[in-house]
């Protein structure tokens, strides 16, 4: 088993208070030191520019490979002209999934974790609600870049089998990152009025947030221009 983070009262106190919790050195070090070090060397052909099209205002993602380089260009531009309207939009970087069935690579090695029924026994024993995990499980790795951002919005989302997500498990892969970088996890409270609390991305954390009912509202802020060198990754998945 890869979890490493042995449940705190406080913990669980502070997640029904506040709606969300950070939970640090959550994981094995080695499990997630090689799954960092393998995602922040992976060539960009293991990634998709996840943003809206700038034709259709759909969700699209769409693999860096030189053919499509100028329309992630222009996608890109465009979200972000979004982002200044108001309007929901994104920009950032989806690894791309598909590997075959007997991959060793330390993603795959991951995967096994996340699909596991460990992470989500845990989650069940730590919000204490049995009733989770009734929904497709679609964890995805992100990557954030200069520029890119995720806009103001909510987890909560009733999928078609009529059950609804309750917990969202954000796993931060993100190593020595600075607030002024961008990239923050921006939490606003239920009105959407203020700032509840802005969590800046900690290796080897993981962030639990209720989605249940309205969910909590929260974005990720742009990340600076020319940030050369450091990018921002993570998991999310709900329950």
């Amino acid at each position: 088993m890869s979890i490493n983070y042995k449940i705190d009262k406080k913990d669980q106190e502070s997640y029904l208070k506040n709606d969300y919790v950070i939970l640090e050195n959550f994981f094995d070090t080695n499990t997630v030191e090689e799954l960092y070090k393998t995602i922040d060397t992976a060539p960009d052909h293991w990634w998709n520019a996840s943003t809206l099209d700038y034709n259709t205002h759909l969700a699209c993602n769409i693999p860096y490979i030189s053919d499509n380089y100028r329309t992630i260009d222009i996608n890109k531009k465009f979200s972000l002209t979004n982002l200044a309207s108001g309007n929901f939009c994104y920009r950032f970087d989806r690894l791309r999934s598909g590997h075959y069935e007997t991959c060793r690579c330390n993603v795959c090695k991951f995967d096994k974790v996340l699909y596991s029924n460990d992470l989500l026994n845990f989650c069940k024993e730590f919000t204490q609600n049995d009733d989770i995990g009734k929904v497709k499980l679609e964890p995805f790795y992100s990557r954030y870049r200069s520029d890119d951002f995720l806009a103001l919005h909510t987890d909560a989302l009733t999928k078609l089998n009529g059950n609804p997500r309750k917990v969202a498990v954000v796993i931060h892969l993100t190593k020595d990152w600075k607030p002024w970088y961008g990239g923050n996890l921006v939490l606003l409270e239920k009105d959407g009025s203020s700032i509840k609390k802005t969590l800046t991305p900690k290796f080897n954390s993981v962030t639990l947030m209720k989605v249940e009912a309205e969910g909590v509202p929260h974005y990720v802020d742009p990340i600076i221009p020319r940030l050369i060198g450091k990018n921002r990754y993570a998991i999310s998945l709900w329950y």
